[in-house]
């Protein structure tokens, strides 16, 4: 089940890193949207508003980030995780940004906010990566699900190789001489790259039903991002 969750907050970050423009923050994700929330009026006359497409972007990241969270909080308040008030408070922080970002409309925000914005998703992202790697199991609950089937099994692997063999063909098109350098492709094809790796590592024995149909969605996710790169770059050319 944690890998599981480890796929759904992995894929996040690859539809994430798609925008162009984001880069890391120095600031806790909190203050970084109180801060940009106080001082988007005044700064947004100085630095130019929001585009309508970076806009787009910006609600789909939020989007990406809010579904990554409450699959996070829909195991915790299942029987299957151990009760701890660490998770409970970093939560109740994510949960304090998802709502200030909510109320957050594009004529507050200039095109710098965007990509502060995004940064502090990122931190968020983050934190519930660490949180599902730190989720201990309730007492009991281990091999409580039904395991994968042969037949659910085999499609798992079959979708798992479309997606590598898509990630490869992004891969050798980004470093052919007919695509220029780009730190934000580089950053979502590191981001696949993980999640294939982490998905690789898996095996039959480890994964329920529920958790195959979960991974395929997350490797749907994937394929999605790959092909905004491949759109990105091809728009680029």
């Amino acid at each position: 089940m944690k890998r599981k969750l480890a796929a759904i907050v992995l894929s996040a970050v690859m539809v994430m890193g798609t925008l162009t423009g984001c880069g890391g923050s120095s600031e806790p994700a909190e203050a970084a949207v109180e801060e940009t929330a106080e001082e988007t009026t005044e700064d947004a006359a100085a630095d130019g508003m929001v585009t309508d497409e970076t806009w787009a972007a910006l609600q789909e990241n939020y989007s990406a980030m809010v579904d990554a969270y409450n699959a996070v909080v829909e195991l915790y308040n299942s029987d299957e995780v151990a009760a701890n008030a660490d998770i409970e408070d970093v939560l109740t922080q994510a949960e304090d940004v998802i709502n200030q970002m909510g109320e957050i409309d594009q004529t507050q925000v200039a095109e710098a906010d965007a990509e502060t914005l995004n940064s502090a998703m990122m931190d968020i992202l983050d934190a519930l990566s660490l949180l599902v790697d730190g989720m201990d199991a309730a007492e009991g609950t281990e091999g409580s699900d039904e395991a994968v089937s042969d037949e659910t099994w085999a499609t798992l692997q079959e979708n798992y190789s479309a997606m590598t063999d898509a990630y490869n063909a992004v891969v050798e098109l980004y470093n052919s001489d007919e695509v220029a350098a780009d730190a934000d492709v580089e950053d979502a094809l590191k981001e696949a790259e993980a999640i294939i790796t982490e998905m690789g590592e898996i095996d039959q024995t480890q994964v329920t039903e529920a958790d195959a149909e979960t991974l395929n969605g997350a490797m749907e996710n994937i394929l999605d991002g790959l092909n905004t790169v491949v759109d990105n770059m091809q728009a680029a050319e």
